[in-house]
């Protein structure tokens, strides 16, 4: 794509568009800068953890645009104008990881680069399952119970997170009383 085509599908002068993105990697930059801020707004929601995972998996189940923008960013090694969003998202990981319900020594940086990488390139996979979009929403509840399961007993203190031991462990009571297929 290229900076004309995105001004002329938004209705908007191409000479104006120019003014503001002289390539389409400055262009995707922005986007992708905006988009970063305005998710990494979700973390301050006063959700517990495991609905704020749900939330956040299902959104970008959802908006599978951002994870290709963030794959072609990085493949292009396009830098991003701010960092607003993936700052406030790197201190919630430091704020959580220096709190008295977290597991001790964790790396907030590297935990946050899992958990990014992972719910995104996940919201691109899902959809490519055996079952395709249909399947989707059912595989990534599947997903999210194991990142829950591994942020639980990797990240958190379980004792800390009463709510989310129970959820994870009632799921994995499920799972286990479910028949198996012969």
């Amino acid at each position: 794509f290229t900076v004309s085509e995105v001004a002329y599908r938004a209705g908007v002068n191409r000479t104006t568009a120019y003014q503001h993105f002289r390539t389409r990697e400055d262009l995707v930059g922005a986007v992708l800068a905006e988009l970063s801020n305005e998710t990494s707004l979700m973390l301050k929601a006063k959700l517990p953890p495991s609905q704020l995972i749900d939330h956040m998996t299902d959104y970008f189940l959802d908006h599978p645009e951002i994870a290709r923008l963030w794959m072609f960013q990085m493949l292009l090694d396009i830098q991003l104008p701010s960092r607003e969003g993936w700052n406030r998202y790197m201190k919630a990981m430091r704020n959580m990881a220096a709190s008295e319900q977290a597991q001790e020594g964790i790396d907030p940086e590297m935990l946050g680069h899992i958990l990014v990488a992972a719910i995104l390139v996940w919201s691109l996979q899902a959809r490519n399952g055996p079952e395709g979009d249909a399947g989707a929403k059912k595989a990534t509840r599947r997903f999210t119970k194991e990142l829950k399961r591994l942020l639980l007993f990797g990240a958190f203190k379980p004792e800390a997170w009463p709510d989310l031991l129970a959820e994870v462990k009632a799921s994995k009571q499920s799972k286990q009383s479910k028949p198996k297929r012969t």
